[in-house]
């Protein structure tokens, strides 16, 4: 009986503490990786060609997110997925649909997820990090408009403020390994 106590009150104490969320900020890096920043300027360079279906680089908006991932499998080190994005952060997103850190390159923002900081727990961000964001990533999205809108019949049913189209994409990302030093140039 006291080692079943002992159990309940230790599975009460180790959930309560992983239950407590983790305040961090959301935080600009300067990036010094030259293969790195040449894949993503070159990826850019892509999509202003023509590479984002929906030619937001082409007018100079969007933003690219990276999902980077420990990938220690033969002589990787690192693998990291490259998608294009223009699409705002609103005051009620899921902190976890937030990047731990930003950067720019080639003039856009690029919007860094490490799956190994994500895999922490409940990442907490402060309002202040959240909204610093939004205002980096703002000038990249389009302009807020008013839109009407109709029904089947083109009778005009609504009259909606501060519109504008947004551009989330979940594949169809580029994919890129980073290896270990002897393969590097």
């Amino acid at each position: 009986m006291k080692k079943l106590l002992v159990i309940v009150i230790g599975l009460i104490l180790f959930s309560s503490t992983s239950a407590q969320r983790l305040n961090v900020d959301i935080q600009e890096l300067n990036i010094k990786d030259s293969t790195f920043t040449k894949n993503i300027t070159n990826f850019i360079e892509e999509q202003k060609k023509g590479g984002d279906e929906f030619h937001f680089f082409k007018k100079g908006l969007g933003y690219v997110t990276v999902q980077i991932a420990d990938y220690h499998k033969n002589d990787t080190l690192l693998r990291y997925a490259v998608l294009s994005q223009a699409s705002s952060f609103n005051h009620d997103t899921d902190d976890g649909v937030y990047p731990q850190y930003y950067t720019f390159i080639d003039g856009h923002p690029v919007l860094l997820y490490f799956r190994s900081v994500s895999m922490l727990g409940n990442l907490k961000y402060s309002e202040k990090s959240k909204k610093k964001l939004q205002k980096v990533i703002e000038p990249f999205l389009e302009k807020k408009r008013t839109k009407l809108l109709y029904d089947v019949n083109q009778k005009k049913t609504v009259k909606v403020k501060n519109f504008r189209n947004e551009f989330f994409k979940f594949i169809g990302a580029t994919i890129y390994y980073k290896l270990g030093r002897q393969y590097e140039n």
